[in-house]
């Protein structure tokens, strides 16, 4: 795919990287953020030892399209959490390029104690994973939470999808990336929450319009989201590109920065997101049961969101 295709919002994406890192990510701890040093070793000290594998469409759902993607990235993060880490099974299609990481972990590393939220504390693990990427230079990360599941289109409801093509095409979208001094995406969503279409939104919300090319594939296998703001939640599963990781990380990593949590105040902020169509892989829980939206419904929302808000 040319860069001309992908690359719809570039002035805006590029103006609005320039406001947003006028602050530098701190590499060292001050009072002010945690650092990008000291969060890539928390990450560092949180990888889980002896993971257990098992065949990639009997684990973390049945999907495959998805997990295919997501191995793709230079490197994967896989976030779980205390026994969760243990009884985990990995797709072993990721097994050359994962790390296991256990968020309890990270928190520890941190000093973080029971005054901080755990919509904060999962934010920070998130960051943590960042920062050691970004600490490795990986042109881009797949990141994913032991809750995902991923799921392959159905047939019936998506007759012109065509796997091989979507898979080539953010193959490529990747491989641009890396050739490319500015990336032509930010963020790549396997799995979102479409919010305002949970909470009863019927028409497309200001700013979320997600344009498609004739051009692009023959089966539409993804958008762009050109302009910040959009709210789409949920962060269980994402590939992250190198030139946004300063991005992410300047208020993740801010320790004044209490309210911002990863998929509220921290994704909005991103334009030039690339969402799946239709949607690879669902939330399949949550911390408490007014989050929680069965995996049918965010998948029906999801499907609501592309149809309200495609551009052409």
């Amino acid at each position: 795919l040319s860069r001309q295709v992908i690359n719809l919002g570039i002035s805006h994406y590029k103006n609005s990287r320039a406001a947003e890192l006028g602050t530098l990510v701190n590499k060292r701890q001050t009072r002010a953020s945690y650092g990008v040093d000291l969060a890539a070793r928390c990450a560092e000290q949180a990888f889980v030892k002896d993971v257990q594998f098992c065949p990639s469409n009997s684990t973390m759902g049945s999907g495959l399209v998805g997990k295919r993607m997501i191995r793709m990235a230079k490197a994967l993060y896989l976030i779980c959490a205390r026994e969760n880490c243990k009884s985990l099974c990995v797709p072993i299609d990721w097994r050359d390029k994962v790390h296991v990481v256990d968020g309890t972990k990270v928190d520890s590393c941190l000093g973080l104690d029971s005054r901080v939220t755990h919509f904060r504390r999962a934010t920070l693990s998130h960051g943590a994973v960042v920062a050691h990427a970004k600490q490795a230079n990986h042109h881009h990360i797949g990141v994913v939470e032991a809750d995902a599941s991923f799921i392959d289109p159905v047939a019936e409801e998506h007759p012109k999808y065509d796997a091989h093509e979507a898979i080539r095409s953010v193959g490529q979208l990747l491989t641009n990336s890396e050739q490319a001094s500015d990336a032509a995406f930010t963020i790549i969503r396997l799995g979102y929450r479409a919010w305002e279409f949970e909470v009863g939104f019927t028409a497309c919300p200001y700013g979320c319009g997600c344009r498609y090319s004739d051009e692009l594939t023959k089966s539409d296998a993804f958008c762009t989201v050109t302009r910040a703001q959009c709210d789409l939640r949920g962060s269980h599963a994402y590939i992250l590109g190198r030139d946004s990781y300063s991005l992410f990380l300047e208020p993740v990593l801010s320790k004044k920065a209490v309210n911002k949590v990863i998929d509220f105040n921290v994704f909005q902020r991103f334009p030039q997101q690339v969402i799946m169509s239709p949607m690879l892989a669902v939330q399949t829980t949550a911390i408490t049961t007014a989050d929680f939206v069965e995996p049918e419904r965010q998948r029906a929302d999801s499907d609501a969101f592309i149809e309200t808000c495609r551009v052409h």
